[in-house]
């Protein structure tokens, strides 16, 4: 018993880490974990309960709500749609079963699953905290409070009064209904990964009115219809319904003052943008029509309308499911720096068609010159050659267009290649008075400004100087008395794996880069690294499936089959050495056929075992933290893991060939064979990926089709050898 406990305790431990690893945010599902907690106490304090009552919280994620939730004296459920969420909290607090709802937020019937009045609580996802509130609309009659924190954007708008310029439809709407509090604001750097913008938590309460004194379909329509058409007369954008609503000319019978009014325009209503409607945070196949219908008739100004408010990751995803040239319209209407944006978010594969079909001049004047040189050199790096030739010659800002070419000159998976060359630098000997009028000009270029870095007259970086001891010097005090000689930095060659690596360990969001004698020649932000990780992450998932070659579902069938198809000839050749190896003990089969019961149990243990220790071992390489152990030692705490495992698994294989085969020799065989193979399979599964490591190999290699193959033959091989021996003792 004492063995089972504690084989229980590493079990619940194993699968709660493998869980919490698992737990990865989705891009698709608009998800940023909340990672700072004191910020989670401020929302669940933020919330107006009485004990007892139902508290809906929307999109667990990782807990960081549903802990101090927990705490409170409520009747808690929680709605999320991610399975592997689902897992981890599940495994984290089994208590939840029965409250936790795998379910869809905007589907999901929620007087069914609440049965009374209740309160909401969430991190909303940003790609659908419109529909959420729409949402909440529909269920107003039972909704009695709402926590939430969505983008600072979207809650500047919703809690915006009458006559500001943020007023908009979900103002509108919600303010009929609730009492609306915009309670504080939540930086980037809280949440994994971190937005690029500012988050806002809003508190909204259910005021006294049950019903409006009207026709509230009709006042919803009617909001929707002028916010969404605000550059359009009043007159002419409710005209379509009073038509519905009667069959005569309503635009005769149009009251006069809607016509004559000093406002006629929805925009002059409220002077300002506000969220478009509700399909523009889920981009539905119906949303996709509009905008289609819209282009066939060429009408810029419905288009803008129907785009002013979409992030532009949105606009992205809105331009991939368009044709080239249906996309090329509503691109060429966007501002150019919205334009430019847009293009950083298009995928690699999306963005080279979409520039092959606009002319070079048309790439620099409207797109990379509003583009920081970073992401100026990515786009222009997706070109063929007399392209790329011909934008940089099409570039006027020689500055610019000397920084691009500096960093094309970089390998792409360096540091070099990340960094973006746009930074503040002062020189050491100026005085304060100096640096601050040189910062300003310098300031120009920067959409954000995180550190000040301090240079030699030979541009060698020396440190960093802080706002705060810049504010509080005096003017003739000069910078290298003041600023901080601690800095970290990487060189121009640093591996960008490397570079992910420095700035998680150190939590830094830029590093600044420097050539190979200290010169400042650029810095790399928290985003770029972002996307190394995922990409890097990407690549070893598919190496690990098997897939020997970087592709995307996008790809055609030809490309998708070359990546393929290497690791299933080793798998081919691999299962035509264990046809080998099984017809080698032909004999021992037809003397004991019962032996080749257990053959696909033996195979796919070992296969189960080794890729168990070649993924941790996987992953503690890609994450550095195997640095401070020995090999003998990882080799040691994985032959304990084995020993404990094959122990357990083999008694309990013992117990039920004993109960049913009663076949002693079978019996011990399959036993003892299943012990030994998961000792070797467990070894093999760690030394492996720190072999492949040491040759400078990707060790993501050992934990695919390789390892499974190589298990599988050398476990079989073990069974029938000690087949032949147990048999011999025991018949």
């Amino acid at each position: 018993m004492v063995v089972l406990d504690a084989f229980q305790k590493y079990l619940n431990h194993f699968n709660f880490t493998w869980y919490n690893l698992m737990v990865r945010p989705k891009k698709h599902l608009g998800q940023h974990f909340l990672t700072n907690r004191s910020v989670s106490r401020r929302i669940v304090d933020a919330l107006r309960y009485r004990p007892g009552d139902t508290v809906l919280e929307i999109g667990s994620g990782k807990g960081i709500l549903t802990e101090p939730l927990m705490e409170l004296d409520i009747q808690l459920v929680t709605v999320e749609i991610d399975q592997e969420s689902i897992r981890y909290l599940l495994d984290k607090w089994p208590d939840l079963k029965g409250s936790l709802i795998q379910d869809d937020f905007l589907k999901v019937d929620l007087q069914r699953i609440c049965g009374r009045p209740f309160h909401i609580i969430g991190n909303f996802p940003y790609n659908i905290s419109s529909q959420i509130f729409f949402r909440i609309l529909e269920y107003r009659h039972l909704v009695t409070s709402v926590v939430c924190m969505v983008q600072k954007e979207v809650a500047d708008r919703i809690a915006s009064p009458p006559g500001s310029k943020e007023y908009g439809i979900l103002s509108v709407l919600l303010r009929a209904y609730f009492d609306i509090e915009s309670l504080f604001s939540v930086k980037p750097g809280s949440f994994f990964p971190p937005p690029q913008v500012t988050s806002g938590v809003i508190r909204l309460t259910r005021n006294q009115t049950e019903t409006l004194p009207c026709d509230e379909a009709l006042f919803f329509r009617v909001v929707k219809t002028l916010f969404n058409q605000r550059r359009k007369m009043i007159r002419n954008s409710i005209k379509s319904i009073l038509l519905h609503l009667d069959n005569h000319d309503e635009s005769e019978k149009t009251p006069r003052g809607a016509g004559r009014s000093r406002v006629h325009r929805t925009d002059q209503l409220d002077k300002g943008p506000a969220i478009s409607d509700t399909m523009n945070s889920e981009l539905t196949r119906e949303y996709i029509n509009e905008l289609r219908t819209i282009i066939e008739t060429k009408d810029d100004e419905a288009a803008l309308d129907k785009l002013q408010d979409l992030h532009p990751a949105d606009l992205a995803e809105i331009y991939v499911n368009l044709t080239i040239e249906e996309a090329k319209y509503l691109y060429l209407l966007l501002d150019p720096q919205r334009a430019s944006d847009v293009l950083v978010e298009l995928e690699e594969d999306d963005r080279e068609k979409f520039l092959n079909a606009l002319p070079s001049e048309v790439i620099a004047s409207q797109f990379i010159h509003h583009m920081d040189s970073d992401d100026a050199a990515d786009v222009i790096q997706d070109l063929d050659d007399d392209k790329k030739q011909e934008v940089l010659l099409h570039i006027d800002d020689v500055e610019q267009a000397g920084d691009i070419v500096d960093l094309l000159g970089y390998d792409e998976d360096s540091a070099g290649g990340l960094m973006a060359k746009e930074l503040i630098r002062v020189n050491e000997n100026w005085g304060v008075a100096t640096c601050i009028r040189e910062m300003r000009k310098q300031a120009k270029d920067l959409d954000e400004i995180y550190y000040i870095y301090v240079v030699n007259d030979e541009n060698v970086l020396l440190g960093i100087l802080s706002m705060k001891s810049l504010l509080l010097a005096s003017a003739s005090t000069k910078v290298k008395d003041i600023y901080d000689g601690e800095v970290r930095s990487v060189r121009t060659n640093t591996s960008s794996e490397e570079v992910a690596q420095i700035m998680e360990k150190y939590n830094l969001i830029v590093l600044p880069v420097t050539d190979s004698i200290g010169r400042l020649v650029g810095r790399i932000t928290i985003d770029d690294v972002v996307d190394v990780i995922r990409d890097e992450a990407e690549r070893d998932y598919q190496l690990a499936s098997g897939i020997t070659t970087d592709v995307e579902t996008t790809d055609s069938p030809a490309r998708l089959s070359r990546a393929r198809l290497p690791w299933l000839i080793i798998g081919l050749v691999g299962g035509v050495i264990v046809a080998a190896v099984i017809s080698r003990f032909e004999e021992d089969i037809k003397i004991n056929p019962e032996m080749a019961f257990f053959i696909p149990l033996i195979g796919a243990m070992a296969g189960n075992v080794g890729i168990q220790s070649s993924a941790i071992i996987v992953q503690g390489i890609a994450s550095n933290s195997l640095g401070l152990e020995s090999t003998y030692q990882k080799l040691m705490k994985e032959l304990l893991v084995a020993l404990l495992n094959g122990f357990i698994l083999a008694g309990l294989l013992f117990l039920y060939n004993y109960l049913f085969s009663h076949k002693l020799a079978l019996t011990f065989t399959v036993s003892t064979s299943l012990f030994v193979v998961i000792i070797f399979a467990s070894l093999f599964g760690t030394l492996i990926p720190l072999l492949l490591n040491k040759m400078k190999f990707d060790p993501a290699l050992a934990t695919g089709p390789f390892i499974t193959t190589m298990n599988d033959i050398m476990g079989l091989m073990i069974y029938f050898l000690m087949g032949r021996v147990l048999y011999t003792i025991f018949v």
